[in-house]
């Protein structure tokens, strides 16, 4: 992504024949007055219940809480009024920001994939999240980002920018991004393009056992206690003072210890299940793998929030199959891609996905499916040299025991 020229040269389009001045910046769809401040006012939640409690203590001050949460929907709002975009036969340009501006430039034959999303608000107001990826290495490159597109607009703009052929990439009409989709795409009755995919895969209700066996309960549990608790810290208040908290403290001290290690230990096992649980089904609902005859692949996914990526085949470089120990111990695996243009860090690792957790001879079918080929999956690993696996058990014994001796060293200078 770039600031509209290539090595100081020229604008991209002034390069190709193309008169992208000429073409009119468009702004995002106007439900986004919706989607941002409300967005806005969830990422400030801690922030805003500190403010409210600030106002009721100070009775004759001013209203902190309604200045605060105003201030916090004006922000959302200047985001929609800042954000412009425009799309040309050759790029996609979008400008942001009213303080720090950017513009950012991606040229359409640098596009690897497309991951369009949609969480509930954006699904009622009939909007959807598209965010391109162009394969770049940079770590602190930024992600071009069509927050706020019609969700009947998504379909064509993907099929525009994967599937283009090549010999037309630089004579096709500029696309126009509308509720009815963009020029140059057959479209059914239905207004979207033609269905030519080929199922690789669908969720089967019986994968969702394996949910436990992923641990996303214990991360969900985590990050629900650590914005419980941040939030009573901001609001200063004590959790032992809690009825609820109160009431279970008070059951703990009058029954016996092991019986309590019981008790919460059933809590923890049931808690991380059901979380597991509910975390597949939020993310995996309705996931279904499919290959397209313009040679892309696209997994869709998701119960509220939903989320399709779509990824260029000639970009797709191998899958990863892992099967963490308990995974394992299940008989499960996940397979995700490994291609330019998607991120595998952080949140957006899930763009990646081919299969979510399931039975390992599936996610093997489908790796086999995806590969065009069984005979990687078929391949038995070479085994390291005896000289190789010797040096590897030198090294971890060797360092953990320098680690050992070190730290009794300490212990009998410190007494």
């Amino acid at each position: 992504m770039t600031d509209g020229t290539v090595d100081g040269q020229a604008p991209l389009d002034e390069q190709r024949g193309t008169h992208a001045a000429d073409l009119p910046w468009r702004r995002l769809a106007p439900g986004m007055l919706v989607v941002e401040p409300v967005r806005e006012i969830i990422k400030f939640i801690p922030m805003l219940t500190v403010l409210v409690f600030a106002g009721r203590a100070g009775e004759s001050g001013p209203p902190w809480g309604l200045i605060g949460t105003a201030a916090v929907i004006a922000l959302g709002i200047s985001r929609w009024l800042t954000t412009r975009y425009r799309i040309t036969p050759t790029i996609v340009e979008v400008r942001r920001g009213l303080v720090q501006r950017k513009h950012l430039t991606v040229p359409r034959d640098r596009v690897r994939t497309v991951d369009v999303s949609a969480h509930p608000l954006q699904r009622l107001l009939r909007l959807v999240k598209i965010e391109i990826g162009t394969g770049t290495s940079h770590h602190g490159a930024e992600t071009l980002k069509l927050d706020g597109l019609p969700a009947a607009a998504a379909g064509p703009l993907r099929a525009e920018l994967l599937h283009r052929a090549p010999a037309m990439a630089h004579t096709v009409a500029p696309v126009s991004v509308t509720d009815q989709g963009a020029p140059g795409e057959p479209m059914d009755a239905a207004g979207e393009p033609p269905d030519d995919s080929e199922t690789l895969a669908t969720l089967n209700p019986r994968w969702i056992g394996y949910a436990p066996a992923t641990l996303s309960g214990v991360v969900t549990g985590a990050v629900l206690i650590g914005l419980g608790w941040r939030i009573l810290n901001e609001a200063r208040l004590d959790p032992t003072q809690l009825s609820a908290v109160h009431q279970i403290r008070t059951h703990l001290q009058r029954t016996p210890l092991w019986i309590d290690v019981l008790q919460v230990s059933a809590l923890v096992i049931v808690a991380v299940t059901v979380l597991s649980v509910a975390g597949y089904v939020l993310s995996f609902w309705g996931f279904r793998l499919t290959r397209h005859a313009h040679g892309t692949l696209q997994a869709d996914r998701g119960l509220l929030t939903t989320r399709a990526t779509s990824i260029e085949e000639r970009r797709l470089h191998g899958v990863d199959r892992s099967e963490p120990l308990l995974l394992r111990a299940v008989g499960g695996a996940r397979l995700q891609a490994i291609a330019t243009g998607l991120r595998n860090r952080g949140a957006e690792r899930g763009s990646a996905l081919l299969v979510p957790p399931a039975p390992l001879a599936t996610v093997i079918a489908v790796e086999a499916a995806v590969l065009g080929t069984a005979e990687p999956v078929r391949a038995t690993p070479t085994k390291h040299g005896p000289a190789a696996r010797r040096r590897r058990f030198n090294r971890a014994v060797g360092v953990a025991t320098v680690i050992v001796i070190g730290l009794f060293t300490l212990s009998r200078f410190a007494d």
